[in-house]
C-alpha cells in the first residue's frame, strides 16, 4: 500500500473511531483527469515528475483538519494542493507575483503540501536540478531541504496517525 493510500485509510478509520479524541474533517478529492495534468504541463512548459503525477492520479488534493472533540480547538491543518490550485496560481500570476518572482527563467514551482498559509513545500522544477527533491518556500526565499515526496508524505502520515489515535 502506498503512503497516500495509508493516509486516506487512517483518515477514514479515525472518522469511525468513537474513542478518538480528535474529530477528523477531511476533503479527499477524486483522481485528476490526465487532461488536467497535461493542461498544467502546457501552462508551465515542463513535464511533471512521475511521482507527483502518480499522487494526483490517486487523489487530486487532500485537505485535513483535526478538532479536539472535548475542547473544540483546531489542532492541525494539512493540505496537499490540487492540480487546479497549481493551475490557478500560474493563471493568476499577478496574485502570486511575490511568490513567483523568486523563480529563475528555467524554474517552475508547484505547491505540493501546505502546512501554514505562509509555508509551502513543493517541487521546484529546474532544468539544472533533480526535480524529485522537495524545496520549501516561506515567503522569503526558497530553501532546499533535500526531502523527497515520500518523506513529506511520511510526515503527513505520522501526523494523521498521531491525531487519529
Amino acid at each position: 500500500m502506498e503512503i497516500i493510500d495509508k493516509i486516506v485509510s487512517l483518515i477514514e478509520k479515525s472518522k469511525k473511531d468513537e474513542d478518538c479524541i480528535y474529530e477528523v474533517n477531511a476533503k479527499i478529492n477524486p483522481p485528476v483527469k490526465e487532461e488536467s495534468i497535461e493542461k498544467l504541463e502546457e501552462l508551465i512548459q515542463f513535464s511533471l515528475p512521475e511521482d507527483l503525477k502518480n499522487i494526483y492520479r490517486k487523489h487530486n488534493g487532500i485537505q485535513i483538519e483535526f478538532k479536539h472533540k472535548e475542547f473544540g480547538f483546531n489542532s492541525s491543518k494539512m493540505k496537499i494542493a490540487s492540480i487546479d490550485e497549481n493551475i490557478e496560481m500560474y493563471q493568476n500570476k499577478e496574485k502570486y507575483a511575490f511568490f513567483l518572482s523568486k523563480l529563475k527563467e528555467n524554474q517552475v514551482f508547484l505547491i505540493f503540501y501546505q502546512r501554514k498559509p505562509e509555508l509551502y513545500y513543493g517541487y521546484l522544477i529546474d532544468d539544472n536540478f533533480d526535480s524529485s527533491k522537495i524545496y520549501t518556500y516561506d515567503l522569503e526565499e526558497f530553501q532546499f531541504n533535500g526531502d523527497t515526496i515520500n518523506s513529506v508524505l511520511n510526515n503527513i502520515l505520522d501526523r494523521v496517525a498521531y491525531y487519529s489515535n
